[in-house]
């Protein structure tokens, strides 16, 4: 990251800016052992914030403090922020890192610009058409699915400007119809319209995302089962292939060359780029017998969930995702 501290991520597509985010503190955390402090910018004190930008933790090297929808801030609390940030620059004792996000609306002009000065700012906008087209086009390159010609031209033309949907999309065809199979533009449609208004990666990345309690992770997947008309099966398979990604490669993996080692010996799919970064992040934490009692609870829910456990389908994927969430949490901390 060019020996920056502070960061800017902003765009218009949440999961674009999520990804970047993630990718941002992976690479720090492959250097340092950080501890995170996640805020919301609706409903933080400015103070809390600074405190923890200015504390010394002493069981590691540092923090990232994370601050996301930094532009819902009041624009007062905004300028503190850009104080302080400014601050920074002349400062030989700031030893930690920031992170802001944002996903909507604008960004105050003297935030904006305390933040290029002094550290980074990501843009994770796609530009026109055809950029757009292109990232479909990649993205469903490095599937495990092959597509037809089509298959590009209709998600392009579906999403619009929130193309990076397609992930989502991807991760559900994935876990339907397995690797390798040819999918036409008729196989994929059902699925597009399908996925509702909010991008199902809302709901599976909800697992992985230490800021959140496990009946905060329950609570967000009820609401693409109450909301979207999900089936709690349909998020028990995606959740199911992560745990099993989990099974794979923990305890086994020091560095990020050792994950697809860990994957293609199991028989699983390979990662790269991004999502080889935050599956790393995540399972690196992770002890086997973690892993493994991960995938009992998913075994449970999915023995439950066919008739066999005397429960609701509800119950039991709720169950499931509490004890998962708990289990990871424990470890990300």
């Amino acid at each position: 990251m060019n020996g920056k501290r502070i960061f800017l991520v902003k765009g218009r597509d949440a999961r674009l800016i999520q990804d970047a985010e993630a990718e941002i503190r992976g690479s720090l955390k492959e250097k340092e052992n950080l501890d995170e402090v996640f805020y919301d910018g609706t409903n933080c004190d400015i103070n809390d914030v600074v405190m923890s930008l200015d504390q010394n933790y002493i069981f590691s090297d540092g923090a990232i403090v994370i601050v996301r929808n930094v532009a819902e801030m009041a624009s007062d609390l905004q300028n503190q922020l850009a104080t302080y940030v400014e601050n920074t620059k002349s400062s030989s004792v700031f030893a930690n890192y920031l992170i802001l996000t944002s996903a909507t609306g604008a960004i105050g002009q003297k935030l904006s610009k305390a933040a290029s000065n002094v550290g980074e700012v990501l843009d994770t906008t796609i530009g026109d058409a055809k950029a757009r087209s292109s990232f479909v086009a990649d993205e469903l390159k490095a599937s495990s699915l092959n597509y037809a010609p089509d298959v590009v031209r209709f998600l392009s033309s579906h999403f619009g400007e929130d193309v990076s949907r397609v992930r989502s999309l991807i991760e559900v065809l994935e876990s339907t119809y397995g690797t390798r199979k040819r999918l036409e533009t008729d196989d994929v449609e059902p699925y597009v319209n399908s996925m509702g208004s909010r991008p199902i990666f809302e709901a599976t990345n909800a697992l992985e995302d230490g800021s959140l309690s496990p009946s905060e992770v329950v609570t967000k997947m009820g609401q693409f089962i109450d909301v979207q008309g999900v089936h709690p099966l349909a998020l028990l398979s995606l959740i199911s292939r992560r745990v099993l990604e989990y099974v794979a490669v923990a305890g086994r993996i020091r560095t990020l060359d050792d994950l697809n080692t860990a994957l293609e010996d199991a028989g699983l799919k390979r990662r790269d780029g991004f999502p080889a970064k935050k599956l790393f992040e995540v399972a690196r934490g992770l002890k086997p017998s973690d892993a493994r009692l991960m995938l009992r609870y998913v075994t449970e829910a999915e023995s439950a969930m066919k008739g066999r456990g005397g429960v609701s389908d509800r119950f039991a994927f709720e169950l499931m995702v509490a004890r998962v969430a708990t289990t990871l949490r424990s470890r990300m901390r």
